[in-house]
């Protein structure tokens, strides 16, 4: 599991990264909180989440591209400009058995 990190400009998807949180701080202000994260190639990313199952990462793939569509497109109703900037961050899992959830 990890998350997609979509960065749109115009309207469109321009860049898409895989990342991971790290584990919580124990202590300070952030204590058990999830506040850092990383990036992870596509290829780690295709690894950890998905066994190097290709397929189920395309799937997920292309599930994060539909909501992250969906969501510009809301963004677009509201208001007749595109966002000049906006970044849609998605939570992906691909279950053991290849089902994708985002």
């Amino acid at each position: 599991a990890g998350e997609v990190r979509s960065y749109c400009v115009d309207g469109r998807v321009e860049e898409t990264l895989w990342t991971r949180f790290d584990r919580p701080d124990d202590a300070g202000d952030d204590a058990g909180k999830f506040t850092t994260f990383h990036e992870v190639p596509r290829a780690e990313a295709l690894r950890a989440w998905c066994g190097g199952d290709e397929a189920a990462f395309a799937d997920a793939e292309k599930a994060v591209r539909s909501l992250v569509e969906d969501w510009l497109v809301w963004l677009r109703a509201l208001d007749a400009d595109p966002q000049p900037f906006v970044r849609v961050d998605v939570f992906v899992n691909v279950r053991a058995d290849g089902r994708v959830l985002v």
